[in-house]
This record gives C-alpha cells, sequence and structure tokens, in this order.
C-alpha cells in the first residue's frame, strides 16, 4: 500500500470507521466473493491491477455511494489499491 493509499485508508478509519472494518474484513478472509452490489469484481479497464509484474484481478468494494475502496486480489494476499473518499474520476 503506498502512502497515498494509506493516508486515504486512515481517512476513510476516521469518517466511516464501522464501515472500513467490515470491508477488511471480508477482503481479509474471503476476497473472491462478491456481495450483491457492495463488492464486486471490475469490469472493463480497470478489471486488472499490475502489482510487482502481475497482473492481479481488480475489486470494488462500495463503503457508501462516494467512497470506494479498490482490492487487487493474488494467489495469497490482497492489495489495497486505492482508497476514494469521493467518486473516483477513473470511473467517470
Amino acid at each position: 500500500m503506498s502512502r497515498h493509499v494509506l493516508a486515504d485508508w486512515n481517512q476513510l478509519l476516521q469518517s466511516q470507521l464501522e464501515a472500513a472494518i467490515r470491508c477488511w474484513d471480508h477482503i481479509a478472509r474471503t476476497p473472491t466473493q462478491p456481495i450483491g452490489g457492495r463488492y464486486t469484481p471490475l469490469k472493463g479497464e480497470l478489471n486488472r491491477y499490475t502489482f510487482k509484474g502481475v497482473s492481479l484481478r481488480q475489486w470494488q468494494w462500495e463503503i457508501d455511494r462516494r467512497a470506494q475502496v479498490k482490492i487487487a486480489v493474488g494467489e495469497d494476499f490482497v492489495v489495497i489499491t486505492s482508497v476514494s473518499l469521493g467518486h473516483p474520476k477513473e470511473n467517470e
């Protein structure tokens, strides 16, 4: 997790602690299990994320209508790729 993503994650913890904990618990235990529209794999150009030279499937957890957490899922690890407290520009 980059410093920028960590700073955004910490801000999310301050503003929406319970939702952030639910997200964390789910991605730590069952990162490839969707939850309705709350947690789904991304589609199109956003469906892959390259981490250390490996292309990983990218997922998104919707905290609320404005805040999202993007996660890349590896074989035995997950990477938080971005935390957006407003509507992510790349989704426009």
